[in-house]
């Protein structure tokens, strides 16, 4: 047996395992053909400008949190219904609120539907029932 000329440990080679110089590994690059797509559609960029504009006026408009005996001022924008499609710009859904209870409407959604925070995407809203 002969001893590790690095670290002294009795082994087979020269140097043991752990100080043996070890080939560099090969790495494959691999070719993908794939198109990057936008992160955005030029449709949702207009949107997205739309609402902007519509959160600053709706913000400055609701300076307090509309949650029940808060009284803290607004600095977030919820969607009630979502912010899906069209629902991103519909004001009808829109709600004040600060950063605390917009995070509390987000973990509970069961109770801030029983508050009115919260709408179901899923029910029929009037401008469905009458057509």
């Amino acid at each position: 047996m002969n001893k590790c000329t690095v670290c002294g440990q009795n082994c087979e080679a020269e140097q043991c395992f752990r100080h043996k110089p070890r080939k560099p590994l090969k790495r494959t690059r691999i070719k993908t053909n794939a198109v990057k797509l936008p992160h955005r559609s030029k449709k949702r960029i207009v949107q997205e400008r739309e609402y902007n504009r519509k959160r600053r006026i709706f913000m400055e408009k609701n300076p307090v949190c509309q949650f029940e005996n808060c009284g803290l001022p607004s600095t977030e924008c919820h969607h009630a219904k979502g912010r899906i499609g069209e629902l991103l710009t519909d004001e009808r859904y829109f709600v004040a609120l600060c950063n605390k209870h917009h995070a509390w409407v987000e973990l509970n959604p069961l109770e801030a539907k029983e508050k009115g925070l919260s709408l179901s995407r899923l029910t029929q809203t009037e401008n469905n029932q009458t057509k």
